[in-house]
């Protein structure tokens, strides 16, 4: 199905396949929430003022500011508060799981990313744990706080991983922050491969009472 007008939602509404891919030819405006259930193109602006949902066991990309293409990523991150695009990633992928790509490229980030029960089964994957040319996330100086908290107090979060990536905690410029943290006893089963940790002020890799 191809759109060629302007496609406006302006409630909760469920884009669907209809026998195969829906081609938005000249974008989607999206004022209320939308759950996508197949495959959209949208070749003209995506305007999202609600909430977006990604479907069950997704996968979504996030490209750095300075990623070499950033054509086809879900999100594009600015180069200032890096966090606040990976955040909305892992936030889609609520009650679902699925699998998050980096893009390489530098992540700023400013204020802590955290995963609770809701975002069990999310997996991590950068380009590559190469410093220079690979996937890079960096604490900005002042930050001051954990890169990543993984917070099991509302009930059990596991089966998430951390793969190919390179986590840089400035320490020189901050006063406190791990790398990663993983906090309380419902928290297991958090896999990290080929994660260089780096520089972080406190811990680069944090457990409190977890396990698995």
């Amino acid at each position: 199905l191809n759109v060629g007008g302007t496609f406006l939602v302006t409630g909760t509404s469920t884009i669907p396949t209809i026998s195969g891919i829906v081609n938005f030819l000249n974008g989607l405006t999206i004022t209320g929430n939308a759950t996508t259930t197949g495959n959209q193109n949208i070749t003209g602006n995506l305007t999202v003022t609600g909430a977006i949902k990604a479907p069950k066991g997704a996968t979504l990309t996030v490209c750095a500011s300075n990623a070499y293409r950033t054509t086809g990523c879900d999100y594009v991150a600015d180069g200032i508060a890096d966090n606040v695009e990976i955040q909305a990633a892992i936030d889609a992928l609520a009650n679902k799981g699925g699998i998050i790509y980096f893009s390489e490229g530098n992540f700023s980030i400013s204020a802590t990313m955290t995963l609770n029960n809701t975002h069990r089964g999310i997996h991590f994957i950068g380009s590559t744990a190469d410093s220079v040319n690979g996937t890079r996330l960096t604490l900005q100086g002042g930050t001051n706080a954990d890169m990543f908290v993984l917070d099991s107090s509302g009930g059990s979060l596991h089966f998430v991983f951390f793969s190919n990536m390179t986590l840089v905690g400035n320490k020189a410029g901050n006063t406190a922050g791990s790398g990663i943290v993983g906090t309380g006893s419902n928290t297991h089963d958090i896999f990290i491969d080929k994660v260089y940790v780096t520089g972080f002020k406190d811990a680069g890799i944090e457990t409190d009472d977890i396990w698995g």
